[in-house]
């Protein structure tokens, strides 16, 4: 797991793969950099249409704001779920069990993760 410090520096951004580095669980890294690319061409989009410069700091700035603080806490997730399938241990097992059972029988809890995983919230 990598997470970059910065997104933003000048009129250079970091998105995807550049920007985070996670654990290639279910190609979450994927939907990592898709939503990057999502946010940033809402950014430019605004900007475009206001006839601003779309390279601009004040453009960038709510890119870099936004991005980062999904982007660790999903790292980390994926960083615990693969932790867990990969522990031998019969606890972690058994709680992981209990875990995926209680998420599969709470409907709306089995629809925020998967929107989650979807990157729809």
């Amino acid at each position: 797991m990598r997470l970059a410090e910065r997104y933003v520096a000048g009129r250079c951004v970091l998105l995807g793969d550049a920007a985070h580095a996670v654990h290639p669980l279910a190609g979450q890294g994927l939907n990592l950099g898709l939503r990057d690319v999502r946010n940033l061409r809402e950014q430019v989009q605004r900007a475009r249409s206001r006839n601003s410069d779309h390279g601009a700091a004040h453009v960038l700035r709510p890119y870099e704001r936004e991005r980062p603080s999904e982007n660790p806490l999903a790292a980390n997730s994926f960083s615990l779920i693969e932790t867990s399938f990969g522990a031998d241990s019969s606890v972690v097992a058994g709680l992981r069990g209990l875990a995926l059972g209680v998420a599969n029988r709470i409907s709306p809890l089995k629809r925020l993760l998967g929107d989650a995983a979807a990157g729809r919230l």
